[in-house]
């Protein structure tokens, strides 16, 4: 009994000393650490992890859909450069300039007024204090109690009110009823700070505002006068990523035991009190309070100018349709102005106040993306579970199949659950899983490499065997084809084979017989390669036999057949198309079983093709009856047998050559010798190819009937 070669790779491995079950292990054991230690980076803010996240963050978060309905709740009125030119003022605003906006901008009846802006001290005024101080003088003098001097002391206090803007801003606030005011969080960092009060109408619920991540020492309040006139007082805090771009919004924020609301959160909870009992923030409860945002283009928000609303004369149509009803968020636009922050959407900056109202939208929206807190932990653990399958699919597999299948796996399944939980509000951490499972790939294939390496030169070296052994097989196939054609009276003939790359079936014969009769044979076998070749020699030799014994074509074949389909366990056939050509009458006769049809060009001009068939392929199956039948070739008449890599000799755009190009190039030809049909032949068929690599054997047989020849 002989024993079986060893395999190739298991053979090197072990020479080399690798043992392939434990260097797996290994290798999986140092990447499961690897992604370990990578996840408990990212979710404790490591800064290069959070700069990797963000590159494959913020494509997400920019393509992700925008849900336009509630976009007709937000607008926004901005106090750009040429507002400031036309005011003549700098930022920020003089009180009195925010009691004429807030005045004008309440008479549109908007559902609530957020100022991205905050009065931390009372507005300074000489005037106002020397008017004060005169109608004091005149009061303590007597001289204001009665004639010039009381008119005096009542116009000096009327002044004096007009040139109060904190007196001015506090009524036209108390007018409007829903104006938040903007407070700036101010760090532990600058120094103690007296905590500021919060509001009651605007605390929120704990299942509202959930764990809250940013924590102020104190609240930069406004003046008392104000925030007593005012609605309510709302944060402005905001976040920046170490590259410097704010992708997170804080809805709530936690000064000592007091919880305050966002500036975006304060004013739907004033704007849109009915949602005010049924608000509820489960995805910020999870994420610290602080989701990403969907950032929108400018461009999406209804922006009204200050200007342009201090220009209108009494109320108009346009802004109506701009304000009314709407959640108004006010703020600065000009540039200089140290409000621009920049946005993975914005990089050169965004005025602070579309941040506000960006925030506003995504929370009535109800469509928010997490990326950091419980998710990610949450999101570590898919990642490893992830692992854990891939490596468990892939060590199942083997060879190249195992890392396709497996990349497969972790490419398609990541990139699915990405899609799905990024359009629930869940980016997944993705650098820790892609950094693990690349490092593992990368490894894998190296050792993969190894072993295809050793495979591949042990076939190349077969594959040179072969070679070698096909080269020889083709020398055999062509040493089996006539040396030099037979010559005689009445015939001129003409034939060549051009072998494919590998071993072919194709064949042909021709040789005079008793009576003078010339014995012509073109055959093709099914299939390539050493075994087609040795059928083709087996079929080759037993019609050679059967003609020098008898002249009926139809009985040549049917012996042939009988002996090719005895024990023909490989199923092999060969088409064929035989005759018998008496030179003196002109006389063919001929049985063609499963061949291509030969084509006789007629010396008086077009083509006669030889449809008629008698029988099947040879070598299929035994005591098959083959017929015959008759023509007669005409002096100057031209028979041409052919293969079918003739007319199925492709272009490099896999175009067939086709009977219909070939028949084409047969008409032209009336009159030609053998060997110009020949060589038409081969020219035009290397033509159409166009150096395509040839698939099959192209094989051509010429017979002309020409009685001059002697």
């Amino acid at each position: 009994m002989s024993t079986p070669p060893p395999d190739v790779s298991t053979t090197n491995n072990q020479r080399q000393g690798l043992s392939p079950r434990r260097w797996e292990t290994l290798l999986l054991v140092g990447i499961g650490t690897l992604l370990a230690a990578l996840l408990l980076g990212r979710a404790l803010g490591n800064a290069t992890i959070e700069r990797m996240e963000h590159a494959w963050l913020d494509p997400w978060v920019l393509a992700a859909d925008i849900d336009e309905r509630h976009m007709g709740d937000v607008a926004v009125v901005v106090i750009d450069d040429e507002t400031l030119e036309t005011l003549g003022e700098r930022w920020p605003l003089r009180r009195r300039t925010w009691a004429k906006v807030l005045t004008a901008l309440s008479a549109y009846k908007p559902a609530a007024i957020a100022v991205d802006a905050w009065f931390e001290s009372p507005e300074p005024s000489d005037a106002t204090a020397l008017a004060l101080d005169t109608a004091d003088k005149l009061r303590l003098t007597g001289l204001g109690d009665d004639g010039i001097g009381a008119k005096l002391m009542k116009q000096l206090e009327k002044t004096a009110d007009k040139l109060d803007g904190d007196r001015r801003l506090g009524v036209a606030l108390a007018n409007a009823g829903n104006v938040i005011l903007g407070t700036a969080c101010i760090p532990s960092t600058f120094g103690d700070k007296t905590e500021a009060p919060v509001p009651e109408s605007l605390l929120m619920a704990d299942e509202a505002t959930g764990t809250l991540a940013t924590e102020c020492h104190a609240l930069s309040s406004n003046t008392d006068a104000l925030v007593m006139a005012a609605r309510g007082q709302a944060s402005l805090a905001v976040f920046a990523d170490p590259d410097g771009r704010v992708r997170r919004y804080p809805y709530a924020v936690r000064v000592g035991q007091h919880k305050a609301a966002s500036l975006a959160l304060a004013a739907i909870a004033v704007g849109r009190p009915k949602l005010r009992q049924s608000f509820r923030l489960p995805p910020m409860a999870l994420d610290g309070g602080t989701p990403y945002q969907r950032p929108i283009s400018t461009r999406k928000f209804t922006v009204l100018r200050v200007v342009d609303l201090l220009a209108a004369e009494g109320k108009t149509k346009a802004i109506a349709e701009a304000l009314e009803g709407r959640l108004v968020f006010v703020g600065v636009s000009a540039r200089g102005t140290e409000d621009y922050v920049a946005t993975p959407l914005a990089a050169t900056g965004l005025p602070g106040v579309f941040l506000h109202a960006n925030a506003a939208l995504d929370l009535l929206q109800g469509r928010h993306l997490i990326a950091n807190g419980a998710p990610a932990t949450w999101g570590g653990l898919l990642a490893f579970i992830l692992f854990i399958v891939l490596v468990t699919v892939g060590q199942r597999l083997t060879g190249s199949a195992r890392l396709a299948v497996a990349a497969a796996v972790a490419s398609i399944g990541w990139v699915v659950l990405g899609i799905v939980t990024a359009r629930a509000g869940w980016l997944l951490p993705v650098v820790p899983v892609i950094s693990a499972v690349a490092l593992w790939f990368i490894t894998k294939l190296g050792f993969h490499w190894f072993n295809v390496e050793v495979a591949r030169r042990a076939a190349q070296s077969a594959r040179e065997r072969m070679e070698t052994e096909l080269n020889v097989a083709r020398d055999i196939q062509l040493a089996m084809m006539p040396p030099e054609l037979p010559a005689g009276p009445g015939v001129s003939l003409a034939a060549a084979m051009e072998p494919a790359r590998e071993v072919g079936g194709d064949l042909y014969d021709a040789f005079f017989v008793d009576d003078g009769l010339l014995y012509l044979c073109m055959g093709d076998v099914s299939g390539k390669g050493v075994p087609a070749s040795l059928f083709m020699a087996q079929a080759k030799t037993l019609l050679k036999a059967w003609a020098s014994r008898t002249s009926d074509t139809g009985e040549i074949i049917e012996n042939v057949n009988d002996v090719l389909s005895l024990d023909n366990e490989t199923a092999m056939f060969v088409t064929l198309f035989i005759a018998m050509f008496d030179p003196k009458t002109g006389l063919l006769r001929y049985t063609n079983a499963g061949h291509n049809p030969p084509i006789i060009i007629r010396a008086a001009g077009g083509i006669e093709e030889m449809k008629k068939r008698h029988g099947p392929v040879v070598g299929a199956m035994e005591e098959l009856p083959y017929g015959s039948s008759e023509t007669n070739l005409q002096p100057g008449d031209v028979l041409v047998t052919f293969t079918d890599g003739v007319t199925e000799a492709m272009n490099p755009v896999r175009e067939l050559y086709s009977d219909a190009r070939y028949q084409e190039l047969l008409t032209q030809m009336p009159n030609a010798s053998a060997q110009e049909v020949l060589d038409a032949t081969y020219k035009s068929v290397r033509a159409f190819a166009a150096g395509a690599e040839q698939n099959d054997d192209i094989t051509v047989l010429i017979l002309r009937h020409d009685p001059e020849v002697s």
